[in-house]
C-alpha cells in the first residue's frame, strides 16, 4: 500500500522488448515468475531461441502452427482445448492432457489472444513497449498542507485531481505539467471524477458541501443542492459510469451514517440509501456499469464506534 501524499507523482516510461520475450514472460509469469519450478509440462520456453521454441514440442505435439494461432496446440493447451483441458469440470471427451498451466490459475484472456495473434503474424520477433516499469517522477502539483487524494483521467492526456486545500488542479499533457484551475477555500477536497471533458464532479469532506459539479471542463464549479437528507454527510467516493448515471459513498467518520446515493439523470436529481448494514464508513466507490460495483470501507467492532481505529476492513 502506498500512502496518500501531499505531493503528485506520475509514470513514465517502459523497456522496449520484442514480442517472441513477452511471449514468454507471459508463460513465466503464468506460473509465478522466472524461477519458479514447473513440474508435468515443464518449462519448455526457457533458454532457448525463438527458432528452437517454435520447433519444439511437448507429449509429442507440435507446439506451433506458424500463421495458425487458434490452430496450433500452444492456444489451445493455454485455452484448455482438446487434446488439453482434462483438469477441467467441463472437459471434452478428446481431452488427454491437463490444460496449460496444469494446476494454477488460467492465463488472461488478453495474454492468450497476444499469443494467438503473435502466432498469426508468423512469430516475429519485432520489437514492441513493454509494460513500464515503476520509475516515478515528482510533479509540478502544489504541494497541500495534508493530501491530495484524488485523480481521475477521461483520456490519456486529459485529467483532475482534488487535494485538502480546496484546490482542484488539471493537465491536458497527460501529468506532465498541472495547474490549478479552480480553489474552494475552506473546503477539503477528497473525489474527484468526469463524465466527459465538460461534465465532472467533486466531493468534499467539508460538512454541508457536499458536492460540486462543473458543466465546462472545470472552470467553473456550483454546489450540488438539494440533496436527499439520507445522503452521505460528506463525500468520499464518487463513480462516473456515463452522462447519466453517477454514484457516490461517504463517509470516512465511524460515528457519521455510512450512505450511497445515485443519479441516473446526469445530477438533476440523486437518491440516497443508508449502508450501515454492511459497514461503518465508506471510502471508495467504483461502478463497472449502471447495476455492477463496489464499494470499500470498513465495519466496527462495536455497535457505535467514535474513531477510525475500532474499524476494520470491509467490502
Amino acid at each position: 500500500m502506498v500512502e496518500r501524499s501531499s505531493e503528485t507523482f506520475g509514470l513514465w516510461g517502459g523497456d522496449i522488448v520484442n514480442r517472441f520475450q513477452r511471449v514468454i514472460e507471459i508463460l513465466d509469469g503464468a506460473v509465478g515468475g522466472p524461477g519458479t519450478p514447473v513440474g508435468f509440462h515443464g518449462a519448455f520456453w526457457r533458454n532457448i531461441t525463438r527458432d528452437a521454441f517454435v520447433a519444439r514440442q511437448v507429449f509429442g505435439l507440435q507446439l506451433i502452427a506458424v500463421g495458425d494461432g487458434a490452430g496450433s496446440n500452444f492456444v489451445k493447451a493455454l485455452k484448455g482445448q482438446a487434446p488439453f483441458g482434462a483438469d477441467l469440470p467441463d472437459a471434452s471427451p478428446d481431452a488427454t492432457f491437463s490444460r496449460m498451466p496444469s494446476g494454477l490459475q488460467p492465463v488472461p484472456p488478453p495474454e492468450i489472444a497476444f499469443v494467438e495473434t503473435w502466432i498469426n503474424d508468423g512469430c516475429p520477433e519485432d520489437e514492441i513497449q513493454a509494460a513500464a516499469t515503476p520509475n516515478w517522477h515528482k510533479t509540478n502539483a502544489p504541494v497541500s498542507s495534508s493530501r491530495t487524494d484524488d485523480v481521475w483521467f477521461i483520456d490519456p492526456q486529459r485529467g483532475w485531481a482534488v487535494n485538502s486545500d480546496g484546490n482542484i488542479i488539471k493537465t491536458e499533457d497527460g501529468g506532465g505539467t498541472w495547474v490549478v484551475q479552480q480553489s474552494l477555500p475552506g473546503v477539503y477536497l477528497r473525489s474527484v471524477a468526469f463524465a466527459d471533458a465538460n461534465v465532472g464532479w467533486v466531493g468534499p469532506l467539508t460538512r454541508n458541501r457536499r458536492l460540486y459539479r462543473t458543466t465546462n471542463g472545470g472552470a467553473n464549479w456550483s454546489e450540488v443542492r438539494p440533496l436527499p437528507a439520507s445522503a452521505p454527510v460528506v463525500i468520499c467516493g464518487i463513480s462516473v459510469v456515463d452522462a447519466s448515471i453517477v454514484y457516490a459513498s461517504g463517509t470516512n467518520r465511524p460515528n457519521d451514517m455510512p450512505a450511497m446515493m445515485k443519479t441516473i439523470d446526469g445530477g438533476a436529481t440523486w437518491s440516497a440509501w443508508a449502508m450501515a448494514a454492511y459497514a461503518s464508513i465508506l471510502i471508495d466507490t467504483y461502478f463497472t456499469d449502471a447495476m455492477h460495483g463496489w464499494v470499500v470501507g470498513g465495519k466496527a467492532a462495536e455497535a457505535t464506534p467514535t474513531t477510525r481505529d475500532k474499524v476494520k476492513p470491509s467490502r
